[in-house]
């Protein structure tokens, strides 16, 4: 591709999936503005990498090629602190686990069911008594990356390619400029303006607001979420460990993640921000003390509040905004496992002009109503 036919691209939105677009489109030899904002839902991920789940298998399929990407981009012993293919280990109610199990039986995934003895033996500091009245599923191809880590990296990536960051603005606060159905650029209320052939729209849990101002209504249910980081300890967890109460998993810098679905419900929502009652943190630090034998107080070294971007349906939501093709949409829960693969197949789409199949069932359309019209 020549330079006079590189498209100008501006990706909004500096999160996994807008950076892992930026870099992608770089690496085609499309002209980049990245204006990555603050730190959202990336910087507050469980970023578990898994197709754990009664997925469809279009879903499925894209996912393992997520997977796959982190595997083929950095080797498949990764190499890197802030990634790690050390499997997974579920304990779930015997009705779920028979629920999986059904759903695993044709499929390729590797799920095997082990005893509680021989999770305590591949991980000593599972306790025993958390495993209670579970069956323990074994995902071995599972992983766990660092999400501001990756960023971190995919940013290098991009300014050493020649890509440009435009820093001090809110790409929420952007506005798409079209001319017809023509994207020309985008622009702030007193700030700058950026031509632009296509615009990337990967603000996470706002991009139902951006595609408001254009008339249009995007289904989404995102919800509140709580992501604790402990400090460092002594703990030799090498897996992801899931159980009823806590999900929890090894942090590169020496402490464990920790996630719960109870304590998402417990964030309170306060117009534009978001807040928990220190008790919540406390009860989500003790779950982690009934699942790991911890020696000493454990202690919180980053609690993470904020929208968790979930699309309606559940699904990636990928692609041009009808009748716009030059405006796309990264909207995805699972940004961790689908972050590469995504950025990826949108700079192919732009620059190659291509249709991807694998996204095929994730476009905007299925999800898009119109209030003018409707």
């Amino acid at each position: 591709m020549t330079a006079e036919s590189s498209p100008r691209v501006v990706v909004l939105g500096g999160g996994v999936l807008g950076a892992s677009a930026a870099v992608e489109l770089r690496r085609k030899g499309a002209d980049v503005v990245l204006v990555p904002g603050g730190r959202g839902a990336s910087y507050r991920s469980f970023s578990w990498l898994n197709s754990f789940g009664t997925h469809s298998a279009e879903y499925h399929r894209l996912r393992l090629r997520g997977i796959d990407r982190y595997r083929s981009r950095f080797g498949p012993d990764a190499g890197v602190p802030w990634l790690s293919f050390g499997g997974a280990y579920h304990a779930v109610t015997p009705q779920r686990f028979d629920e999986l199990a059904a759903h695993f039986a044709t499929s390729e995934y590797r799920f095997e069911e082990v005893a509680a003895e021989d999770l305590v033996a591949a991980e000593p500091r599972v306790q025993r008594s958390a495993l209670e009245g579970t069956r323990i599923v074994h995902t071995v191809g599972e992983g766990w990356v660092d999400l501001p880590a990756l960023i971190d990296h995919l940013r290098l990536q991009f300014t050493g390619s020649g890509g440009t960051v435009l820093d001090g603005v809110d790409p929420v606060l952007a506005r798409i400029r079209v001319s017809g159905d023509a994207v020309t650029g985008v622009g702030w209320d007193d700030g700058p303006a950026l031509g632009a052939d296509v615009v990337v729209q990967a603000t996470g849990a706002f991009v139902p607001l951006a595609v408001r101002d254009l008339g249009v209504e995007i289904g989404t249910r995102s919800n509140p979420a709580l992501l604790i980081t402990t400090t460092a300890f002594d703990h030799s967890l090498g897996s992801v460990i899931r159980t009823p109460s806590v999900g929890v998993r090894p942090a590169f810098d020496g402490g464990v993640v920790v996630h719960a679905d109870w304590a998402d419900a417990e964030v309170r929502v306060q117009g534009d921000s978001y807040a928990i009652d220190e008790d919540v943190a406390v009860r989500l630090l003790a779950a982690v003390t009934d699942v790991l034998v911890v020696d000493g107080p454990l202690r919180a070294g980053f609690v993470g509040v904020g929208a968790r971007p979930v699309p309606a349906d559940g699904l990636p939501v990928v692609g041009p905004l009808a009748g716009l093709p030059g405006y796309r949409l990264l909207f995805s829960h699972s940004g961790a496992t689908l972050g590469l693969v995504l950025g990826e197949l949108t700079a192919e789409e732009i620059v190659d002009g291509t249709d991807s199949a694998l996204l095929a069932p994730f476009r905007p359309d299925r999800l898009v109503t119109h209030p003018a019209t409707s």
